[in-house]
């Protein structure tokens, strides 16, 4: 047992320091659960999440580098009320603890999404 977060209340402790990095297996990691051993992780990050809905982006979307590309995606989904609304039954019957990974533009936007965030005890 590993804990990835400050003793408190509500500190996470996860059996595997190996994490699923934000939105890559998406919001709850359901299309994922046959390919593979989510048991053998700490814990999945969920796609960024911002307050209100985002669409993705328009025009130009990857630029070459000799490094490698830049993606720019938008940052889609739904938002945090519906992100909540939609995966939190999901989320109840998860193996791994769910951090919700939050993008946030403005204190106000943070105190917001806290709110909705802290009443879904679903998400650690």
């Amino acid at each position: 047992m590993i804990e990835i977060t400050v003793s408190r209340k509500n500190s996470i402790v996860v059996d595997s320091p190996v994490l699923f990095a934000a939105g890559v297996v998406g919001f709850d990691g359901t299309p994922y659960r046959k390919i593979l051993a989510l048991d053998k992780f700490g814990a999945l990050v969920t796609t960024p999440v911002t307050l209100t809905p985002r669409f993705p982006a328009n025009g130009p979307r990857v630029v070459p580098l000799t490094s490698g590309l830049l993606l720019h995606t938008g940052l889609p989904n739904p938002g945090v009320r519906r992100t909540v609304q939609e995966y939190e039954a999901s989320w109840k019957r998860s193996i791994l603890p769910i951090i919700m990974h939050l993008v946030a533009t403005s204190a106000d936007d943070v105190e917001q999404m806290a709110r909705v965030v802290d009443g879904c005890p679903e998400i650690d």
